[in-house]
């Protein structure tokens, strides 16, 4: 803590430099504390016992008390004597500049190729490094602002001591003058005329020394208040720094949450559609197996029941046709099983043609049946499904799944419809159903011819 005391017109004065903020306008007003002092009538009257007793006081007992908490502590008294010259310190922190200014630009070379993340992190890192270079920059300018304010105010102070000074003098010189125009009234007119010359010319010296006091001090409010405006132009331009990193914080922080909000939208849809697809194609395995399921029992019923007529062919042959020898009645029975073959091949071609396909119409599109040129048609007991006149194949059920897919994403132009116009009568089914195999059976005649 630095205390010092100055007297100014007859005030005692305490300035505290302790305040870190050096943006406020009024420091210099509201960190200085003035004591009025009781002024003696002789010291008016006599100012050099003024002086004296002003020095006195001074020495004794000090009214400016300066406060720098800002001042860097004095080194201890037992340090060597070394002291390094400012030019060498200066060129040593430019050399320092110019490394770290190298290096920075050859990592930046070298982190280039890398991923975008990084190299984003890296220009963030950047930024906040040349924020935190031109913090340092403005807090040295304000600082050697605030050390040239101090000295303009002390300058100011001196300035006016010594104006108070000489005004003093002045007014001891006119009363001195005073008396001795009264001793000299009854000396000639010359001596008169010649007093008053020499009186008019030490007010013209006089006058002119006023002027250039008045005017130095007017130069120093000039400088001072070219001073605050430069102060506060460069704190608009803080504030404006301050405020355009926050804009640019702000706008990475909102493009780093939407970013991280598609992937994971697009994360979620990727996944969904994954389980649907799985889904679709366990229902498609299940439909699937079940046909072939059902394939397989109705080929062992045939089996079955071939075997079984054809053992009642041959007992019938045998009952009917006593006289016969085997050759004959094998013949008879070749014949009856090759007219039975015909009958079965008559019964496959009518199975055929009453086994159809039943699918939603989300799956398949009518569009994609007529590309194909598919038999189909509406069914008229459950609406949103078409019925496929024909057996199709799981591979083939995979094309048709895909063109239609195709078709309606618009990337394929379908083939006009070969049927006439139908209404369409869609509805809301959630539960997504897959292919249906449908069969009309009819029952089965009796007879063996």
């Amino acid at each position: 803590m630095v205390r010092s005391h100055s007297r100014l017109r007859g005030r005692a004065v305490e300035i505290d430099f302790d305040s870190d903020d050096s943006f406020a306008a009024d420091d210099l007003v509201s960190n200085i504390r003035v004591h009025r002092k009781h002024i003696h009538e002789a010291e008016l009257l006599n100012p050099r016992r003024r002086g004296r007793s002003n020095l006195r006081a001074r020495s004794a007992d000090p009214n400016i008390v300066i406060v720098n908490n800002d001042r860097a502590p004095s080194p201890p008294r037992a340090r060597s004597k070394l002291r390094i010259p400012g030019d060498f310190v200066d060129d040593l922190e430019d050399a320092v500049h110019d490394r770290l200014s190298r290096d920075r630009r050859h990592h930046h070379h070298q982190i280039h190729h890398m991923s975008p993340e990084y190299e984003a992190e890296m220009r963030h890192r950047q930024r906040e490094l040349d924020a935190r270079e031109e913090d340092l920059k403005l807090k040295e300018k304000l600082k050697k602002r605030d050390d040239r304010m101090r000295q303009l105010q002390l300058q100011i102070e001196m300035l006016e001591r010594n104006q108070s000074r000489d005004q003093s003098r002045d007014r001891s010189r006119d009363r001195s003058r005073d008396r001795s125009q009264d001793r000299s009234r009854g000396r000639s007119r010359d001596y008169r005329h010649h007093h008053e010359e020499r009186h008019h010319q030490e007010e013209r010296l006089m006058h002119r020394a006023d002027l250039e006091k008045e005017m130095k001090l007017r130069r120093l409010e000039e400088m001072q208040h070219d001073e605050e405006m430069r102060r506060r132009l460069e704190d608009a331009a803080v504030v404006d720094r301050m405020r355009q990193l926050e804009e640019e914080q702000y706008y990475h922080d909102q493009e780093r949450r939407f970013r991280e909000k598609v992937e994971a939208e697009n994360a979620k849809a990727e996944a969904e559609e994954a389980e649907r697809r799985e889904r679709e194609e366990k229902l498609k395995k299940e439909a699937v197996e079940e046909h072939l399921k059902q394939e397989a029992e109705r080929k062992h019923r045939e089996r079955k029941e071939k075997e079984r007529i054809e053992k009642e062919i041959e007992k019938h042959f045998k009952e009917t046709f006593p006289g016969y020898t085997p050759e004959q009645l094998a013949e008879l029975v070749k014949k009856q099983q090759e007219k039975g073959k015909e009958k079965e091949k008559e019964k496959e071609k009518e199975k055929k043609k009453d086994t159809f396909v039943k699918v939603h119409h989300n799956f398949i599109a009518p569009e994609t049946l007529d590309y194909y040129q598919l038999p189909w048609e509406w069914d008229d007991r459950d609406a949103g499904f078409i019925l496929i006149h024909r057996w199709i194949a799981p591979d083939f059920q995979d094309e048709l799944f895909e063109h239609t897919r195709v078709v309606r994403s618009r990337l394929l132009l379908p083939a006009p419809a070969a049927t006439p116009e139908k209404v369409e009568l869609r509805v809301n089914d959630k539960k997504k159903d897959t292919l249906y195999l449908v069969r009309n059976r009819k029952s089965p005649r009796r007879s063996l011819w």
